[in-house]
């Protein structure tokens, strides 16, 4: 396996490395699953984590992730709500 340096410098300006930042929101609501996490943000927008089996994740892909990630489809809407269970997630919006 390769190994790859997380803490790589990142070159160019000021300017660039501040875009090059995430963008971070506040939780304002969070669930856990069995083996996965959901969080709604401020801006109501939904993100997830964890194992990524049967598609609970909402990622469209069976794969795991290890932080918290936006569900795309559901970008343009505006999630209020979020349950999990042991193999599915069910989110509510307006």
């Amino acid at each position: 396996a390769q190994k790859v340096d997380l803490a790589m410098e990142i070159k160019g300006s000021a300017e660039t490395k501040r875009d090059l930042q995430p963008q971070l929101e506040k939780a304002i609501f969070i669930a856990a699953g069995e083996s996965h996490s959901a969080a709604i943000t401020e801006k109501l927008t939904l993100f997830t984590w964890g194992n990524g089996a049967f598609g609970r994740l909402g990622h469209n892909l069976d794969i795991d992730e290890l932080i918290p990630k936006q569900v795309d489809d559901l970008s343009q809407e505006d999630v209020e709500y979020v349950s999990l269970g042991e193999n599915h997630s069910i989110a509510l919006s307006k």
